[in-house]
């Protein structure tokens, strides 16, 4: 299979970066300029956008496991996504809007039934835990678990 085939097949499955294609085909063992042909060529039809590929991460890690903005630049960053273009992506309308805050007491509040029988101290240091594992900063996380302790 040649390098285009392989990276349309690729493509066919699922979206990838820059990066992460020519890594691949670098694995493969294709010829240089072949995968800088190949990579050209699917900028040039917006096969591969690393623009868009992280804009559909962020929106994708917020339904199904929400992350602070730490823990995003830095999954992006290990996807070969550059600065700039993660900059671009966080200054859009759609994450300049972004509420951390929501998002970390939305898992608070996922996580609150299973420290309903352990003290409340505990349970805010979990929370305070889980959330820095996700890369929220640390002012966030103290706005939502006062939030969501204040509540319960």
């Amino acid at each position: 299979m040649n390098a285009k085939n392989y990276t349309l097949s690729l493509l066919g499955r699922r979206a990838y970066t820059e990066r992460m294609l020519r890594d691949k085909l670098t694995s493969k063992k294709y010829p240089k300029n072949e995968i800088e042909r190949v990579l050209a060529l699917c900028k040039k039809y917006n096969y591969i956008n690393d623009y868009d590929y992280g804009k559909n991460l962020i929106l994708s890690r917020d339904r199904t496991s929400p992350r602070g903005r730490y823990a995003l630049v830095q999954e992006l960053r290990s996807k070969g996504v550059e600065e700039k273009v993660i900059t671009c992506i966080f200054q859009d309308e759609i994450f300049a809007t972004r509420s951390e805050v929501a998002l970390a007491g939305a898992v608070i509040r996922q996580k609150l039934p299973r420290y309903a029988t352990i003290k409340k101290h505990i349970a805010r240091q979990k929370c305070y835990s889980l959330l820095a594992r996700r890369g929220f900063d640390p002012e966030i996380i103290r706005s939502a678990i006062n939030e969501n302790f204040r509540q319960s």
